[in-house]
């Protein structure tokens, strides 16, 4: 751990072949935590090279946020929220990161950092400051996006932190300083009462925002960082929009659904079961996906006017396109077709009770060559499920489109030419990991639907 503000500098490129860091981020880990064996320790990288750094680093290589600290603490993406599940981080340092990402993406990561905080432990966030940019400084980190004081304040309190600010500039440009308490909850760079830079005049004056965002509960409620949330409503695929990975096994008594919400900055998640597309209008089914969705609506957890967005088709492809096709010698493209038409029924239909659609494509039907448990049973051989998910996601698009309905894929960026899958984006045989969440952030960096 760094003393009296010494860090250790990073050695240069030619001596550690790491990939040119662009962000930087510190944990500060309590006893027991990841074999940290009772000592604290901090993961921290720079925005620019050259720039002092100890132990780790933050790496946004290709546009994907990925973490890591040595060969077995992989922090890849945003997935790094399981390792604190026992034991939580006191402090989290983000110096020069959020300028570097989208919106949606900067509110995943503070609301992660919030649920991978203790009660009492705070995110430190150093920026340029929007109300006195240092021209210089800011085109050598090359940010997507600026901050004051007033913006880092909502984005805190939208994702349950509690503002507390350390150095800011007014819109007059007025210098506002308040106990920084570096040595305790680590060192920004720029900051002007350590900086020589922030002590020239004129233009040349260096000027950083630092601001802490505290943790004073660990209710997940209302911590999104949206106010326009979306329902992610459906099979066991609305975990990823959601951002949680782990399933809920015991139903809720007297509940319609699963509930999954605090993971995600834009989505609260409602598994309904195993449903199928092919009966989201017929009532009496197994799942009862219809009746649930209905309940849903009438007990007002779907209200006039939310958003939702719907996640059905995988099993229908995984298992009941290729068999139905087989019982009926149809085609696998005509079976599909039936079960496109009635999902586009069911849009219909929600539309019409007043809520604005929009549909998830289906992510994958499983590399698995055959059923190794009931509840996820395969049929067909992987080429023809894989063509049937192309099919349903190419007929759903193109229906949405139709209807105005937005529709929402990635089966073609986490699979290959030839159709094979990259597993290392999956959390199991089925299901997308956070691993893949940067792609959906490219989909809607704003946090919008796209047009």
């Amino acid at each position: 751990m760094p003393q009296d503000g010494v860090l250790k500098k990073l050695p240069s490129a030619a001596e550690k072949p790491h990939r040119r860091a662009i962000g930087c981020v510190a944990k500060y880990l309590a006893k027991g935590a990841l074999g940290c064996h009772g000592e604290k320790t901090i993961w921290r990288t720079a925005s620019s090279i050259g720039v002092f750094m100890h132990e780790g680093r933050i790496n946004f290589g290709d546009g994907e946020l990925g973490f890591f600290k040595g060969p077995d603490f992989d922090f890849r993406h945003t997935d790094w929220y399981k390792l604190f599940s026992a034991t939580k981080a006191d402090i989290f340092l983000a110096d020069r990161i959020l300028c570097l990402m989208g919106n949606h993406q900067l509110r995943d990561f503070l609301v992660v950092c919030r649920n991978s905080l203790k009660v009492g432990g705070r995110v430190r966030i150093g920026e340029i400051d929007g109300n006195r940019i240092h021209e210089a400084a800011a085109a050598r980190s090359n940010p997507v996006q600026s901050f004051d004081i007033e913006r880092v304040t909502d984005l805190l309190a939208s994702v349950g932190l509690v503002p507390s600010p350390v150095e800011f500039r007014d819109r007059a440009g007025v210098l506002h300083e308040f106990e920084p308490s570096f040595a305790k909850y680590g060192h920004v760079k720029g900051s002007s009462r350590l900086d020589p830079c922030g002590t020239d005049v004129g233009d040349r004056a260096f000027s950083s925002l630092i601001i802490d965002g505290v943790k004073i509960s660990d209710d997940r409620e209302g911590s999104n960082g949206f106010a326009d949330k979306i329902f992610a409503v459906g099979d066991s695929h609305i975990r990823f929009l959601s951002g949680c990975d782990e399933a809920v096994r015991d139903w809720p008594a007297g509940q319609d659904a699963i509930k999954f919400e605090g993971y995600s900055s834009k989505f609260i998640g409602l598994h309904l079961g195993p449903g199928l597309a092919f009966n989201l209008n017929t009532p009496n089914t197994k799942n009862r996906s219809r009746e649930k969705i209905e309940g849903l609506i009438r007990s007002g957890v779907l209200f006039k006017g939310s958003s939702i967005m719907f996640s059905f088709g995988e099993i229908d492809c995984r298992y009941h396109v290729c068999r139905q096709a087989d019982r009926q010698a149809q085609a696998i493209q005509d079976i599909v077709d039936q079960i496109t038409d009635e999902y586009a029924v069911f849009l219909d239909w929600v539309q019409a009770q007043g809520f604005r659609a929009s549909v998830w494509g289906i992510p994958s039907v499983t590399w698995i060559k055959e059923t190794t448990t009931s509840d996820n049973p395969v049929y067909g051989s992987y080429a023809q499920r894989h063509m049937a998910a192309a099919r349903f996601n190419a007929r759903m698009k193109d229906l949405c489109g139709l209807r105005s309905i937005p529709f929402l894929s990635v089966l073609d960026t986490i699979s290959d030419a030839e159709g094979a899958l990259h597993k290392e984006l999956f959390f199991d045989a089925l299901h997308l990991s956070q691993r893949a969440r940067p792609l959906l952030h490219g989909l809607m960096p704003s946090g919008l639907w796209p047009a």
